[in-house]
């Protein structure tokens, strides 16, 4: 059996640039408590990638426990850094002051998605009969989530009278969606539910 596929660099499905975007912009926000939670962000980052490190190591190791133990890892840092990635898009909608700034939010939010389609896709080939049933419902409504934010990408680059506040309340509308299906992939999908990955 291969050992699990564990990238130090990136958590799989997330988009690495936008986390480090998240702490370079806490970082200069320029109040103290702000400024605080940017450095408390960028350690977070640093000890998810001397995580990932050392289990790419334990990853080689015959024993299916540990194997097992390093799959549930990934699989909770993916979910943690998606609800993250999520959570500071939605505050950067609310914040947003034009609409270039409320169109990186959509490119965002629409990348991870994508990467969430993907990885999905891959557990139902992978996965058992009620595995791949379970996680194609659930293709469905991230696909449903990801089409909501496309078309709120659409209104931003053709509807010139759509003002700032109307597209701001759909895209915060659509953030809230992505929002709330990945929370239900990470409460209800974890690796348990996929192909063991111990088995051989």
């Amino acid at each position: 059996m291969k050992a699990p596929n564990v990238d130090p660099k990136a958590a799989p499905g997330s988009d690495h640039a936008t986390f480090e975007g998240i702490v370079a912009d806490l970082r200069v926000a320029g109040e103290p408590a702000i400024s605080r939670l940017g450095a408390a962000t960028a350690a977070l980052r640093a000890a998810e990638l001397e995580l990932r490190d050392a289990l790419v190591d334990v990853a080689e190791r015959p024993d299916p426990a540990w194997r097992r133990y390093v799959a549930e890892t990934d699989h909770a840092m993916v979910e943690m850094e998606s609800q993250l990635t999520i959570a500071a898009a939605r505050l950067r909608a609310e914040l947003a002051s034009t609409r270039d700034e409320l169109r990186q939010v959509l490119d965002t939010a629409g990348g991870l998605s994508r990467a969430r389609l993907d990885n999905l896709n891959v557990q139902v080939h992978l996965g058992e009969r009620q595995v791949r049933d379970a996680t194609r419902r659930r293709v469905e409504a991230l696909r449903a989530a990801s089409h909501r934010i496309n078309e709120v990408v659409a209104a931003a680059d053709h509807e010139a009278e759509m003002s700032l506040a109307q597209l701001r309340t759909a895209t915060a509308d659509a953030l809230g969606d992505l929002w709330s299906v990945l929370g239900g992939l990470a409460s209800s999908l974890g690796p348990e539910r996929r192909a063991d990955p111990a088995r051989d």
